[in-house]
């Protein structure tokens, strides 16, 4: 009898361990599954501190009641950003629009004659090398295929030429887009008025904005999501120069967005030295209309983003 229940007990005692070890490998396997996801994941460790002001001024010999501007800040969080720290000199209200871009509202109660003040935003930033998976709150096919202003996906050369640079994955065509953009672009000097990717194609010529455009319109016209940005370039800490405004593009693909500058020659380079501004997108109403910088409502008010 008591050797049956020993055998029992002996059978248990191992039904038990046996539970015990596939628990244990099961903790573990989430462990490494866990891992694995953190080292895919870059994050955002680099810091940098971006500052830059705007001087305000009535131009009036009166009285301007109630003037008020909006202006861009670094937007919240890209696949290379993340602002951590938004601060001015002045009282302000910030407010995100649909693309993710932040903008700070700034209104005073009177700015007497021929008066102005300084704002100065110090913009706290963390960059990353390798782009990150962001959180999206618009449908990305919807929002970042097809034509739109600037980028004329419809057009019957963007179209052939798109088909003609096409590889198989999204990565080869993106990267065979960028190179032939270098090739057979030349660059004109900033042109104050925006001409679009069909401009740039026709005339193989542009500024970084034209540049970016086309870029765009060749890799939706391919069927993959692109988008134009505009910021600056900085490898360390800056005082933003307005001069220094750059844009750019990003393509979509495996849950990131890779950053893409033709103009300048890069395609998934040096990509923690990119400080996005604005999401550039005619597809979604927004307080900022396709103003790159501020806009103002005051009569008599003008506004400068200082060097």
């Amino acid at each position: 009898m008591f050797a049956k229940i020993g055998h029992k007990y002996i059978a248990l005692m191992v039904m038990a361990a046996v539970i015990v070890l596939t628990a244990a490998l099961l903790i573990v396997s989430n462990n490494q599954e866990t891992t694995q996801s953190q080292i895919n994941e870059p994050g955002y460790t680099i810091n940098k501190t971006v500052r830059y002001s705007f001087t305000i001024k009535n131009t009036e010999n009166k009285l301007l009641k109630n003037p008020e501007f909006w202006a861009y800040a670094p937007v919240k969080q890209t696949a290379h950003q993340k602002v951590t720290n938004l601060k001015a000199t002045h009282k302000y209200e910030l407010m995100q629009d649909d693309l993710g871009n932040q903008i700070m509202h700034f209104r005073f109660p009177y700015l007497a004659p021929h008066a102005s003040k300084v704002i100065t935003v110090t913009a706290q930033l963390l960059m990353s090398q390798q782009p990150n998976t962001t959180q999206e709150k618009l449908e990305i096919n919807q929002l970042y295929l097809g034509p739109e202003a600037n980028i004329e996906t419809d057009d019957q050369g963007i179209k052939q030429l798109a088909a003609k640079l096409k590889k198989p994955t999204s990565r080869e065509t993106s990267k065979t887009i960028n190179s032939w953009i270098e090739n057979s672009l030349t660059y004109s000097g900033y042109i104050k008025d925006d001409r679009g990717a069909a401009y740039a194609l026709n005339h193989k010529s542009g500024d970084c904005t034209e540049y970016a455009y086309l870029y765009t319109a060749l890799a939706r016209a391919n069927q993959i999501p692109s988008r134009v940005i505009g910021g600056y370039v900085y490898k360390n800490n800056a005082i933003l120069d307005p001069t220094d405004f750059h844009n750019w593009s990003e393509y979509y693909s495996h849950g990131k967005w890779h950053l893409v500058d033709p103009q300048g020659k890069k395609h998934e380079q040096n990509q923690q030295n990119y400080i996005a501004m604005r999401i550039i997108s005619q597809k979604k109403d927004s307080k900022m209309g396709n103003s790159h910088r501020f806009i103002t409502v005051g009569q008599g008010l003008k506004v400068k983003l200082n060097k």
